[in-house]
């Protein structure tokens, strides 16, 4: 059964920050996780777990962690859906911010301290953002990936409309904080799909779009796992992607309608989503359709004038670029 809100009351009085880690059968790297996020600097944290039925052990070792530390609370989802864990986790939380941690993936010891100490600083704007490692599980290779500009310093404080770049590459939604009240205020959560659904990539979207202001840190915290992306393709569900473009266009179509750089940065991402369908050997003539019925929606011209970057960007390479 899952917990009611009053069940669970802070270790510190005012935690400043809630790190909500979703897990499912998480067992060869939770401890990992949940080590690097108990060993923060930032003291005043509470950790919320919320665990969907996992069967591989996980469950008993979270189970140790909640006995021997205060400040970790393991709550239980009936449903194995990632956005269903992070919002009861949400509901639960007392922090001023909120921070997610995946289960695969682990922090450096400082991640919520600087993010937290620049939201102080900059007068608690509604997101604090950073960049983020990608490690390779296989040979361990680690790649730092910051997303804004070498100009963009640390306490930067801008709206989206300075840096649409952030809607580019990976969601990566872990790799910052939230300020709690922003988020209730503009009623946001996560969509509630069965599994783990790409729901960051809605969850981006609504995120930014509506922050008024976002403060960057310039520099990388975040170790996100890359487990094997070959059988990740191979296992993609094709219409997962197609729905959450939808609903990006959604979106923004409601919030902003006219804001052409909007529309640009989801048709790129439309874009890498629909190379990923259409090169899995899943895919099938009603994928393809849904596709074709979900490009419809962009503008031509910014279809067009896309697709001419893409193309040249191509040209470029293959034939300017050789010695």
């Amino acid at each position: 059964m899952e917990h009611e809100r009053n069940s669970l009351s802070p270790a510190d009085s005012s935690p400043v920050v809630s790190i909500l880690i979703p897990v499912l059968n998480a067992h060869s790297t939770i401890r990992q996780c949940v080590n690097s996020v108990l060993s923060q600097t930032l003291h005043e944290i509470e950790v919320i777990c919320i665990d969907a039925g996992s069967t591989d052990g996980t469950a008993e070792i979270l189970r140790d962690y909640e006995a021997a530390d205060a400040r970790f609370h393991l709550l239980h989802s009936e449903r194995k859906s990632y956005g269903h864990q992070v919002n009861l986790g949400l509901s639960m939380a007392y922090g001023t911010y909120i921070g997610i941690v995946e289960a695969d993936d682990y922090i450096a010891p400082e991640m919520f301290e600087s993010l937290y100490r620049t939201a102080e600083q900059t007068v608690f704007p509604d997101v604090v953002k950073s960049g983020y490692c990608q490690v390779t599980a296989e040979s361990g290779e680690c790649r730092t990936e910051i997303i804004l500009p070498v100009h963009v310093r640390t306490g930067d404080v801008f709206p989206l409309s300075a840096h649409y770049e952030l809607l580019l590459g990976h969601p990566s939604i872990w790799s910052a904080i939230y300020r709690k009240d922003f988020l209730t205020a503009r009623g946001i959560r996560m969509a509630e799909v069965p599994g783990a659904g790409w729901v960051d990539n809605p969850f981006l979207y609504h995120t930014l779009c509506q922050a008024d202001r976002i403060a960057w840190v310039d520099d990388a915290f975040y170790f996100y796992r890359d487990m094997n992306p070959n059988s990740s393709s191979a296992k993609l569900d094709c219409e997962i992607p197609i729905l959450r473009i939808n609903e990006m266009k959604d979106f923004i179509e409601s919030f902003d309608p006219d804001n052409r750089y909007l529309e640009r940065m989801l048709f790129q991402r439309a874009g890498w989503y629909v190379y990923l369908v259409l090169k899995n050997p899943n895919c099938t003539k009603a994928d393809v359709a849904r596709i074709l019925k979900t490009l419809r929606r962009f503008r031509v011209d910014i279809i067009c004038m896309e697709s001419l970057l893409w193309l040249q960007k191509k040209l470029r390479k293959k034939y300017l670029c050789k010695t």
